[in-house]
């Protein structure tokens, strides 16, 4: 591939300027050469139709008519004869020394021509033209004060600077289609890489590349694109684990039921206690199940939610609401007391669904933990809201910490033949932590023993 570098392109624009230069040097030429000659059939027709008749006066005004503007003919003209006798003039001056001393050079020159006299090097000084016109023995004179040579000079400048610019203008057209060219050739490699997975691919930046903006808005794009695709990554990644070990939890309660099922179908002689217990197991089994299934419709409800109907929620009525719910729900229920001394108002904005959902969840885990007292704590400081919740029940171990909020095959603490759940429960706890940008810290209490879960939120006045 021909890489374009930016010394390739100053190179080109020079060229590109040498070569108008050198087109307008012709045409400066070719329009001098077309003044000249439009020039001199001008002085020739006009000696020519001021000499044809002996009324001068007459004559002068068709010079004015039908030949040159009136300005032109207000410029001094004489009319010589053979001796170099005036004739007539337009002027009462006679004529001047530059054409008396040049006219016996016109008498030997041929007829129909013209001789211009310029008294000194400076191409703008006066000019003096005498005529030789055809079919009589008159020499004219004139003066002319126009400034032939400015005029010239504009017009080849003006040229010069318009053709200059008008291959500047391709030149630089062109230039930057075959940068746009090379660069589009680049940045469709750089995709091919991006679509292969290399998502760290970029397009490599020159000085033109800076000043242009294109590529670095390129790169820009692509470091977004980088930071979605890693994202998307771990979500397929988290979703692929997430459906392994939903597979086992799913596993684990159907073996039990249709174990369960088949035996009170084919175990005709079953005691009735023994009949009871396995009906329990179904009932506890399905119960689970319907909570799984529950969980995961929320689960996938969060992401969907996430920031679409948030309000501005007092924590304190919620938890309120929730343990009420809770003390009517459940048979066994714990001791549970809301401390909201160090809450002054603050209102969190978050999806009522969610904050309902999330401390109900915790009051869930804290009550499986066969808790005794579950204590609640809602503050607010200068820029968070706090939500502590601790309890006295059986406490996870440390790898249960870690992967609190982490979908795990394992459904059963140490000890006591507890079946809970720290699955996805847990995760929906982190799920809606996360959702509000908030803060989640466990730690295990020794004074009183127990579990404290402490989510710190950003509040809204």
């Amino acid at each position: 591939m021909i890489k374009l570098r930016a010394p390739t392109l100053t190179i080109g624009m020079l060229l590109s300027i040498l070569v108008s230069i050198v087109f307008s040097l012709l045409t400066g030429i070719i329009v001098n050469r077309l003044l000249n000659q439009l020039r001199e059939r001008t002085y020739l027709a006009v000696a020519k139709v001021l000499t044809e008749s002996p009324d001068f006066e007459q004559n002068l005004l068709k010079v004015t008519q039908y030949i040159v503007p009136s300005s032109r003919s207000e410029y001094p003209m004489w009319v010589l004869d053979s001796r170099g006798g005036l004739k007539f003039s337009n002027r009462d001056a006679p004529p001047p020394a530059q054409v008396t001393e040049h006219f016996n050079e016109m008498l030997g020159t041929p007829k129909n021509t013209y001789n211009e006299i310029i008294p000194s090097l400076n191409p703008f000084s006066t000019r003096y033209i005498l005529v030789n016109p055809a079919d009589t023995d008159l020499i004219v004179g004139f003066r002319d004060d126009r400034k032939g040579p400015i005029v010239r000079l504009s017009i080849i400048i003006i040229t010069a600077v318009f053709i200059s610019c008008f291959f500047v203008y391709l030149a630089s057209i062109s230039a930057m289609i075959f940068y746009l060219k090379r660069k589009t050739l680049v940045i469709d490699e750089t995709l091919m890489e991006i679509e292969k997975g290399h998502l760290s691919k970029r397009v490599s930046l020159s000085r033109l590349d800076k000043a242009t903006g294109i590529i670095p808005v390129f790169n820009q794009m692509a470091d977004k694109l980088q930071i979605v695709g890693e994202k998307l990554q771990s979500y397929e990644k988290e979703r692929l684990q997430v459906l392994q070990e939903l597979a086992h939890d799913l596993r684990t309660p159907l073996t039990s039921l249709t174990g369960a099922s088949q035996t009170l179908i084919y175990a005709e002689n079953l005691p009735q206690e023994s009949r009871q217990n396995l009906l329990q197991v179904i009932s506890s089994e399905s119960q689970y199940l319907n909570k799984l299934i529950e969980d995961l419709f929320f689960l996938a409800e969060i992401q969907a939610r996430r920031g679409s109907l948030s309000e501005k929620v007092n924590l304190v009525e919620v938890a309120s609401s929730e343990v009420q719910k809770i003390s009517t729900t459940h048979e066994k229920v714990p001791s549970v007391s809301l401390n909201k001394d160090r809450y002054s108002g603050h209102l969190l904005e978050i999806d009522p669904i969610f904050a309902k959902r999330l401390i109900s969840n915790l009051l869930e885990n804290a009550i499986n933990a066969h808790a005794k007292s579950i204590q609640i704590e809602i503050a607010d400081t200068t820029d968070h809201i706090m939500l502590k919740i601790w309890n006295d029940g059986i406490v996870p171990t440390q790898e249960q910490i870690l992967q609190y909020g982490q979908k795990k095959k394992s459904r059963s603490f140490n000890g006591n033949n507890f079946k809970g759940s720290l699955g996805l429960g847990t995760v929906i706890i982190r799920s809606i932590v996360e959702s509000q940008k908030g803060r989640l810290d466990l730690k295990l209490t020794e004074s009183p023993p127990g579990f404290e879960v402490c989510i710190m939120f950003p509040f809204v006045n």
